[in-house]
């Protein structure tokens, strides 16, 4: 039985492959499919595309893995890596009341500089058996604290000074126009704090918040469970962010 020129018959299905692989392009591409017996390449890449990857989309508008991981502007992967990174591996600012506040200059950093330094903490007062008033912590010039900075977190409170010992204390930090509107928008974050019944030492409280962008408004309020008012020395320590 002669042998039949195997060429001859494979013009077609090489000249087919060439137009997939790089050439015209598959005119039909089949339906995405898993790997199993009787299923093509062709069926497979389409499945890891639309059921392993998904479709890639950000904030910017770039459905690509480096704009995800990328693209700075828009929170992708590595910004909140870095979040982590700094959030844990940062310098860390400690602030006070302004030596001399003014409208948009509510804190200084702590310890004597060429420009003076915040030596007073921070006080905030309960109302009757209610929550206080709004007092302001940072105002619109004190953020970056250095320079090149764009962002930044509150970290933890060192309360000095309670004047209920004892008692149960609520405490919320809110960012925003004012502390009303932060509530209004649920921009804010809270914690209870019970001081001991002898208020001799204290210890730095963590504080979870969200990153804000420079010269973001933060405001603290407290309320004294059962009495009529109550305050809280604090300073705040914060971290700051480049991206």
């Amino acid at each position: 039985m002669p042998l039949t020129n195997p060429l001859a018959a494979t013009v077609a299905d090489l000249s087919s492959l060439q137009n997939a692989l790089y050439a015209t392009g598959v005119a039909t591409y089949p339906a995405a499919a898993a790997a199993a017996d009787g299923i093509s390449l062709s069926e497979v890449i389409r499945y890891i595309q639309e059921s392993q990857i998904g479709t890639l989309t950000n904030t910017g508008g770039t459905a690509t893995i480096g704009a995800l991981i990328g693209d700075l502007a828009n929170e992708p992967l590595a910004n909140r890596l870095y979040e982590l990174e700094r959030h844990f591996h940062n310098y860390e600012i400690w602030i006070g009341q302004a030596v001399t506040p003014t409208a948009d200059h509510k804190a200084d950093r702590i310890g004597k500089t060429e420009s003076g330094g915040a030596e007073a903490a921070f006080q905030i007062d309960a109302g009757n058996d209610d929550w206080g008033a709004w007092v302001q912590l940072l105002g619109a010039d004190d953020t970056p604290f250095v320079a090149g900075m764009t962002k930044f977190d509150i970290h933890r409170l060192m309360i000095t000074d309670v004047e209920r010992d004892a008692a149960i204390h609520l405490v919320q930090i809110g960012f925003g126009a004012t502390g009303a509107a932060a509530l209004a928008a649920g921009t804010y974050t809270e914690f209870v704090y019970k001081p001991q019944a002898t208020n001799v030492t204290e210890t730095p409280i963590e504080v979870m918040t969200r990153r804000q962008a420079n010269d973001t408004l933060a405001w603290a309020r407290c309320m004294s469970i059962g009495q009529n008012t109550g305050t809280i020395d604090f300073f705040v320590g914060l971290h700051e962010y480049l991206v």
